[in-house]
């Protein structure tokens, strides 16, 4: 399949526009009685846009949402909280804040620390948050801020979280009990990946400038190493046919978010109207993380790629093994020099 090309401001928004009137298969759809009482979900970013919505419909689900982001405590999740209960009255949802700043791979450390020592267990994971700046700058650490917080920064937390056995799973964790559900783990990407030039992973890390013209073909690369990572963990959690943690990535579509909020003065008056009238509320738009999270139909599945609700492959060297593999070793060289991590697979 040729690969679209979405790596400027204005054919990646018109792209996202004719996507949400293409016809689809739905994969499915939840009811009312697809419920996750009892179980603990972490979902990034979730102050505003997506990661609030995404947030507030697990919540009126009846999970305990863990809601971490680096602002708006606590007033985003009290307004979580609120609009959480109004879906589904008479609960009383249980939502909590936890501060982590993905730009600082030190502050990644101590919030995976406080989880550990709190003894969390975590069914679902949302990684949600993501960055595009006007321009390139360099995160704590030196590397490229979009690179950090998109990518890098989700590799650390992952590491961390299944390593410590506060997302269950024995591959890495190997003393850890066995949860009565398998957890999931949803990645949110973007079709913008197809752009994506070809991934060299001896170069990962290398920081390369770009501006406001061609910081999209950037964030493309972010998403496509999310779903090469997502892709990589689906077949670590699940050799030998059991699926110890269901690894899943999606795409929202066009989302009315504050993801541009640092788009030119120039674009803006193009994107900000065409964005409020044609794209899909962060609300609409959780629907795909929503599903991946609840059914149970999916239970015993893992790596799939959802476009808006429909299946869908994702590019092809997103789903190469052995590029899979090499990224999770770079990786993890990335992070080490920054980061106590334990030895695992």
């Amino acid at each position: 399949m040729t690969e679209r090309r979405l790596d400027n401001p204005i054919t990646a928004t018109l792209a996202g526009v004719r996507d949400q009137f293409r016809p689809s298969q739905p994969i499915g759809q939840l009811t009312d009685a697809d419920r996750l009482d009892g179980r603990t979900a972490l979902v990034t970013g979730a102050n505003s846009g997506l990661g609030k919505a995404i947030a507030i419909r697990l919540a009126a689900r009846g999970a305990r949402v863990l809601m971490a982001c680096r602002s708006g405590i606590p007033e985003a999740g009290e307004a979580v909280r609120r609009e959480a209960a109004r879906l589904s009255p008479p609960t009383s949802p249980r939502v909590e804040m936890r501060s982590i700043d993905l730009s600082d791979l030190a502050h990644v450390g101590r919030f995976c620390d406080r989880l550990a020592a709190d003894g969390e267990r975590l069914d679902i994971v949302v990684l949600n948050a993501a960055v595009m700046p006007r321009s390139d700058r360099r995160s704590a650490q030196g590397f490229e801020l979009m690179f950090a917080v998109n990518y890098l920064a989700n590799v650390a937390l992952l590491h961390r979280l299944l390593s410590d056995g506060v997302l269950p799973n024995t591959r890495f964790c190997p003393d850890c009990p066995a949860p009565e559900v398998t957890p999931r783990l949803i990645v949110v990407a973007s079709e913008a990946h197809r752009s994506a030039a070809p991934i060299d992973p001896a170069r990962l890390g290398e920081y390369t400038p770009y501006n406001a013209v061609t910081g999209m073909a950037h964030y493309a690369r972010t998403k496509a190493l999310l779903i090469a990572l997502a892709n990589h963990l689906a077949a670590a959690l699940s050799e030998g046919g059991e699926v110890e943690v269901a690894v899943h990535a999606m795409c929202p579509g066009a989302v009315n978010s504050n993801l541009a909020r640092e788009a030119p003065v120039w674009v803006k008056p193009l994107l900000s109207p065409l964005m409020a009238l044609l794209f899909r509320s962060p609300f609409a738009a959780a629907e795909p993380a929503v599903y991946l999270a609840c059914a149970p139909e999916l239970d015993k599945e893992t790596g799939l790629y959802l476009h808006l609700m429909s299946r869908k492959e994702p590019a092809d060297q997103t789903r190469d093994p052995e590029l899979g593999a090499a990224l999770w070793r770079e990786s993890l060289a990335l992070l080490r020099p920054h980061m106590d991590l334990p030895t695992t697979p």
